[in-house]
């Protein structure tokens, strides 16, 4: 299983170079996450996700779109989401 971190450097005020090394020092705690830094909103505005907030998405494995959850989540989207993702490897 592999992981997507998107960070949308378009709303922060923190400098690039910094959230840049922050993401080098990620990469190599956590490998098999791709960190991917979106400059312009792309996905903010073409996938209609919100603005200044975490996202959540989980896609399967022919790419058809599982979980998607806008701000902070709950206990009960937690567990739904873990039990999704055990199922999911369990397969």
């Amino acid at each position: 299983m592999r992981s997507v971190a998107i960070t949308n450097l378009a709303v922060t005020w923190k400098p690039k170079f910094l959230i840049q090394n922050i993401l080098k020092g990620k990469q190599k705690k956590y490998p098999r996450t791709i960190n991917v830094t979106d400059k312009s909103k792309v996905l903010v505005e073409q996938w209609g996700l919100a603005d200044h907030s975490y996202n959540v998405l989980v896609f399967g494995p022919s790419g058809n779109l599982l979980f998607n959850k806008s701000g902070a989540l709950s206990a009960a989207d937690v567990e739904n989401l873990t039990a999704m993702v055990w199922s999911a490897i369990s397969n």
